[in-house]
């Protein structure tokens, strides 16, 4: 009788790990599901820029005013528009990289680029403005403080 119950709760703590177990699976799955959908997982860890914001942060609002003035026409943050959705930009690539086509596309597609090869042929029907040489280092970081804060804490900051 005593084999009989020590097996019975064996089975039952094997049961309650399995469960435990897949509870821990799911609530990873989940987050990574939504990290993948709303884009705040690192693609490519070609000096990846993750900037940790606070959103009552100034250079926040300096970003969302940047996007609006320069961006907003043709992109959103979380869906395509004309251009593409701007919520990966600095998940797939570098500050540096990011900085360097948003300025001038063409620098980049000159050096074979094949992220920018890519970007240039699945927006070929779009003309990418190059009036964003005028924008300085500390505009672009705020407005991808602003880009990964939207990301995070989306319609908060509205």
């Amino acid at each position: 009788m005593k084999n009989k119950l020590l097996g019975i709760n064996i089975y039952l703590l094997l049961i309650s790990l399995l469960a435990i177990l897949t509870v821990i699976v799911s609530i990873f799955l989940i987050r990574k599901s939504t990290e993948e959908q709303f884009g705040c997982d690192v693609i490519d860890d070609n000096e990846p820029t993750v900037i940790q914001i606070d959103s009552s942060n100034t250079e926040v609002i300096r970003g969302q005013a940047v996007f609006s003035e320069n961006c907003k026409t043709c992109h959103a943050v979380h869906t395509q528009e004309v251009g593409p959705e701007l919520y990966r930009i600095l998940y797939r690539r570098s500050e540096k990289w990011a900085k360097q086509y948003i300025r001038n596309s063409q620098v980049l597609l000159s050096k074979k680029d094949t992220a920018a090869i890519n970007l240039a042929k699945q927006y070929s029907d779009i003309k990418y403005p190059h009036q964003f040489e005028n924008l300085t280092d500390g505009d672009l970081d705020a407005l991808f403080m602003f880009i990964d804060a939207e990301c995070h804490y989306g319609s908060h900051l509205k």
